[in-house]
């Protein structure tokens, strides 16, 4: 079986992100389509959100 994964950007993810998790050592954030409901992703059955924080030494 063939699996296709989309990669798609959402204008404001990278802001909406900040604002809800910097400063936090974890982050989990609950229906994703609610938090961007204007997504220019397409969405059959889950949208995921991958991002990665480093902290400057």
């Amino acid at each position: 079986m063939l699996t296709v994964t989309q990669t798609c950007v959402h204008p404001n993810s990278l802001k909406t992100i900040t604002n809800k998790c910097e400063g936090l050592n974890y982050c989990n954030i609950q229906k994703l389509t609610e938090v961007f409901p204007e997504t220019p992703c397409p969405v059959q059955d889950e949208l995921y959100l991958h991002y990665r924080f480093t902290c400057p030494e």
